[in-house]
């Protein structure tokens, strides 16, 4: 049983329970040190854009890909694919995304418009056709997650070398 003391002051008797007084300020405390990291998470890019959002990924010499770590279910958010000057030496270039990846994200837009989509297993590949040849080219995929969670995604150069850059995003609600 907490001891309750009754204090006398300016002539008007209050009841002090000092225990639990204590207590409080000690929940207090703790509570504003989660609200400031909660905060400083945000900041950071842990619930949207920021310096820890942003993942970049690459093969040297043949592929980069940028992408955001962290993403809003139904929220567009973006793959950048970046193919060096050696892999643009022909008139087509093939890049495959994982239908796993896929099946959980809705594709809104792709520049640029590829030549044509084909199917493979377990993968969509997507046929750019080379304006300049050695050239860099920049391709953007943009995609709305249609889930919640991790999801672990692929882009592969269909190429006779195959290389592939595996990377995973967090779908908030």
């Amino acid at each position: 049983m907490a001891r309750v003391a009754i204090v006398r002051e300016g002539g008007l008797e209050i009841d002090q329970d000092l225990e639990f007084q204590r207590k409080a300020w000690v929940a207090q405390r703790v509570g504003w040190v989660v609200m400031a990291l909660f905060v400083l998470a945000a900041a950071a890019g842990l619930l949207g854009s920021g310096p820890l959002s942003r993942a970049r990924a690459a093969v040297p010499g043949v592929m980069t890909l940028e992408y955001d770590r962290f993403a809003r279910f139904e929220t567009s958010t973006t793959l950048t694919v970046r193919l060096d000057s050696a892999v643009t030496a022909g008139e087509l270039v093939r890049v495959s995304l994982n239908r796993d990846f896929l099946d959980s994200a809705k594709v809104e837009t792709v520049l640029p418009p590829p030549t044509r989509v084909e199917s493979a297993a377990g993968r969509l590949i997507y046929v750019f056709a080379v304006a300049e040849p050695r050239v860099p080219l920049l391709l953007t995929f943009t995609v709305a997650p249609q889930e919640f969670g991790i999801h672990a995604g692929v882009v592969r150069l269909e190429s006779r070398d195959a290389h592939r850059i595996f990377f995973r995003q967090l779908v908030y609600p």
